[in-house]
């Protein structure tokens, strides 16, 4: 996005298959999960979310810093939902042994 509030747009991402778009998940869920930052301190976390938004042509909105507001089919019509997620971790060490285990 831009500093002015613009929204971003980039070229869509195509996926072959159901299964293709479930391993791009797992796999950013890994990503996210094994670099974990503490509250308000999300910088590179909501880089790379703004990052897949704008790969996958989602329209976004950054708001408090490092907070993103993504809308998808804003102009379809019938009811909308809404999710909310949060990015920070707590600062403990993790010791699970998983090929994502946190590195911080």
């Amino acid at each position: 996005m831009s500093r002015d509030g613009g929204i971003k747009m980039k070229k869509n991402i195509a996926y072959n298959s159901f299964e293709d778009v479930v391993k791009f998940a797992t796999n950013f869920r890994h990503l996210l999960h094994a670099n974990p930052e503490l509250p308000w301190e999300e910088f590179e976390t909501a880089k790379r979310i703004r990052k897949v938004l704008e790969q996958h042509n989602i329209s976004y909105k950054e708001c408090a810093t490092t907070g993103t507001i993504a809308t998808l089919a804003p102009n379809a019509k019938g009811e909308h939902i809404a999710l909310r997620a949060d990015i920070d971790a707590l600062p403990m060490s993790e010791q699970t042994n998983l090929s994502y285990a946190s590195k911080n």
